[in-house]
């Protein structure tokens, strides 16, 4: 019996229990949840044919450490990592516009995210919770920092925000304590706007 439930190239549920984990080839598409709560995954592949992955694919995959998203990927669904507390780093395909609501929220052990400049909209809450990270560069062409963007990164130290950022929302830096040196700055920007 396959571990993966597949109808039309899309994958709509994982039911193994595997800790290294190869998806299909063929396979178009990630459906909503598909490995949601997936304790067990650590390392997840993912092949070049995947276009499209649902929300909360991999929502509350606490053990995940590795996984790279496909370069086919043009958008980061709402809660695709919520609570992948195991996750350390993560590179955004160029080509990507859009990263969704609360799409890394908790993923406390989060440090390195690499975004690409094809990114021109970050909603909200997508990196609330993660409070390993240490730094972050939001891309030119990024209008808003969105509510709640950043709340409770206790360890982020440095955010480079471009001239593009016309609106920075509410507790976009809420209880982020080691931006303390950084607060002149955001005022400065508040006033601008």
């Amino acid at each position: 019996m396959s571990e993966f439930v597949i109808e039309n190239g899309i994958l709509k549920e994982y039911i193994g229990s595997e800790k290294y984990v190869t998806i299909p080839n063929g396979v178009t598409d990630i459906g909503d949840g598909a490995f949601r709560g997936c304790r067990t995954l650590k390392t997840l592949k993912i092949p070049p044919s995947v276009m499209y992955i649902g929300r909360g694919a991999f929502e509350e995959c606490s053990n995940l450490e590795e996984i790279e998203i496909p370069s086919g990927i043009k958008y980061i669904s709402s809660n695709l990592f919520r609570g992948c507390r195991k996750l350390r780093s993560i590179k955004i395909p160029l080509g990507v516009t859009c990263i969704d609501s609360y799409a890394f929220y908790c993923c406390s052990n989060l440090k390195e995210i690499e975004i690409p400049t094809s990114v021109t909209s970050i909603a909200d809450g997508v990196f609330a919770g993660c409070s390993s990270l240490e730094e972050i560069e939001i891309p030119l062409g990024v209008k808003d920092i969105s509510n709640d963007l950043f709340r409770g990164c206790r360890k982020l130290r440095t955010v480079k925000i471009p001239s593009s950022v016309k609106s920075i929302g509410n507790g976009a830096f809420y209880k982020c304590s080691s931006l303390d040196g950084m607060e002149n700055s955001i005022n400065k920007i508040c006033y601008k706007l």
